[in-house]
């Protein structure tokens, strides 16, 4: 690097690794900004759930929490699975989980000297996410860490077709294409699902926001149960009937009213 009475601009560094050391290499980056902390240096690619088709989480300590929802098309809206009489299932606060793990990412890998008990993954939540491609993804979140991130283990199943049906009508010259289409696309599923589960292996950090979407309570998605308003007792009028002073007009607040007349004795 620079020395002191000046120089030439550094355009690489000399490197030694511990495990050859009868070597030292010489590489073009000059590690002028590096960064020791080890989660800087991981590759920060994860699962990415798309087009989601069901959701159900179960709690195990709070089972009345539980809860599943599902909808039939891409576009369309969710719906509760056993809604219970009295329940009312308001489907734009299921809206946040059209993007459930879309894109999530992770903080810092989980050390496996850690025991399940430590980090909340003896009794974990579970979250299951069935997607209409066929991708089925288990996620165990557990406890949280106080930097506010939650311990996260996931686990990635494929149910794929693997033939086409063709249509009724179909022409021999679009059944070709079709054909290829299908292969094409079955061949990056089944890429994207080797990829994934090559994430099985670690317990993750996450960020609190990737996964608070799954850690609502089944009440969070129902209608809020207005309380009947009770009518107040009407109080009895105990007065003689005659208006309060601050009632009368005021022509009238000025005139004295006229003294009581003295008890007569009685007569035999």
């Amino acid at each position: 690097m620079f020395s002191g009475g000046g120089g030439e601009f550094p355009v690489g560094r000399y490197v030694l690794v511990p495990e050859s050391q009868a070597h030292v290499w010489l590489v073009n980056e000059t590690f002028s900004s590096i960064e020791t902390r080890p989660e800087q240096w991981l590759n920060k690619d994860f699962v990415k759930v798309e087009k989601v088709k069901s959701v159900s989480v179960t709690f195990p300590d709070k089972p009345t929490n539980n809860w599943s929802v599902f909808r039939e098309t891409e576009s369309g809206e969710w719906k509760m699975d056993e809604v219970k009489e009295g329940e009312k299932f308001e489907a734009s606060k299921a809206s946040s989980l059209n993007y459930a793990l879309s894109s999530p990412s992770f903080n810092d890998v989980a050390s496996p000297d850690l025991k399940p008990e430590q980090i909340g993954m003896a009794q974990p939540t579970v979250a299951k996410l069935d997607t209409f491609d066929g991708f089925s993804y288990t996620v165990n979140i557990g406890g949280k860490t106080n930097e506010d991130n939650t311990f996260l283990k996931v686990n990635v199943q494929g149910n794929f077709a693997k033939e086409r049906t063709a249509g009724k009508d179909e022409k021999p010259e679009d059944k070709e294409k079709l054909d290829k289409e299908f292969r094409d696309k079955l061949e990056k599923l089944q890429e994207k699902l080797k990829t994934e589960q090559k994430y099985e292996k670690w317990t993750y950090l996450v960020s609190k926001w990737t996964v608070d979407a799954l850690l609502k309570e089944r009440k969070d998605f129902l209608a809020e149960k207005k309380d009947d308003k009770k009518e107040e007792p009407k109080k009895e009028n105990t007065s003689s009937g005659a208006p309060p002073f601050d009632a009368l007009p005021s022509e009238l607040k000025g005139i004295t009213a006229p003294p009581t007349p003295p008890k007569l004795p009685e007569t035999k």
